[in-house]
């Protein structure tokens, strides 16, 4: 085979991982313009290891809630909508 057939070879494979790194950068980029700080991007709400606070609420039936959260517990919270139908 011809010698300008593996400079082409080479040559897309040098393309594809710089088009890559590059749109990785688009999507840092935006995503630090979006939410303002690198901090922003890496991390936010509560610190590793604080307590969350209370939280209340109401159920789909109108009754009120509160959830006092436990040290050491593990919980799972969805916030959802009766009325909230899927866009088709």
């Amino acid at each position: 085979m011809p010698s300008i057939f593996y400079v082409s070879y080479v040559a897309m494979w040098v393309l594809l991982i710089a088009e890559g790194i590059l749109l990785l950068l688009v999507y840092r980029h935006f995503g630090l313009a979006a939410l303002g700080t690198a901090e922003g991007v890496e991390r936010d709400g509560l610190a590793i290891g604080e307590v969350a606070p209370a939280i209340r609420g109401v159920t789909a039936q109108g009754v009120s809630i509160e959830l006092v959260p436990q040290p050491g517990s593990l919980y799972l919270l969805m916030f959802v909508s009766p009325t909230c139908a899927p866009v088709l």
